[in-house]
């Protein structure tokens, strides 16, 4: 007897396809605010540096600043110097799922605004702390994020509320995050899959 099939659930294509296309506007987002400078990439299994001249200490990221889908452009700069156990990202990749959209429209809670979506990323390391020793200058890493919010367990990732005047997210152009929440990546995994996969492997 041939098995009968429920039609699918038109909600969740909705959903689908309004995710979708919140992802190709953030990622269009970050593609102005990177295009200011080549970005580091991973070619024929080599990791390239960055190619820019000097850094700014502006940081362009896509921020929401109330609960909503409504993301804009936004700068900021870190108020303090590295951390000795702290690494800082030059980001090539981030994610953006379910999850962050249920954060971006509130369902969470409050969080500090502006709130800077995405809990993955996968990046280039750029500058190291002076006690860190699992990841190196150049290396190619996946970082991890916390939620945000403030019942946020610290086994869930790095902490996005290191900064008292916004949540940091992953849909940055540099993050910094403690050593721990920074793992290096085989160089046969495109950044993008690579991203992929640790969205997968989080929810």
């Amino acid at each position: 007897m041939a098995k009968s099939h429920a039609p699918p659930c038109a909600f969740c294509a909705l959903h689908r396809t309004w995710l979708l296309g919140l992802m190709s506007l953030i990622f269009l987002q970050l593609e102005v605010v990177q295009a200011a400078g080549a970005r580091a990439a991973v070619h024929g299994g080599e990791v390239q540096r960055a190619r820019r001249k000097s850094k700014s200490p502006l940081i362009q990221a896509v921020v929401v600043t109330e609960p909503g889908l409504d993301t804009q452009e936004y700068s900021f700069e870190e108020p303090m110097p590295l951390a000795a156990d702290s690494v800082e990202v030059e980001v090539l990749a981030c994610t953006l799922g379910h999850t962050d959209t249920q954060q971006l429209r509130g369902d969470w809670g409050t969080c500090l605004m502006p709130l800077v979506p995405g809990r993955e990323a996968v990046g280039v390391v750029v500058a190291v702390g002076r006690k860190v020793k699992s990841v190196q200058l150049g290396q190619r890493v996946g970082v991890l994020l916390g939620s945000g919010m403030d019942s946020e367990n610290d086994e869930e990732g790095a902490d996005r509320g290191a900064l008292d005047f916004m949540t940091i997210g992953a849909a940055a152009e540099r993050l910094r995050v403690p050593a721990a929440w920074a793992f290096p990546l085989p160089v046969s995994i495109p950044s993008p899959h690579a991203c992929g996969f640790l969205c997968c492997g989080g929810a």
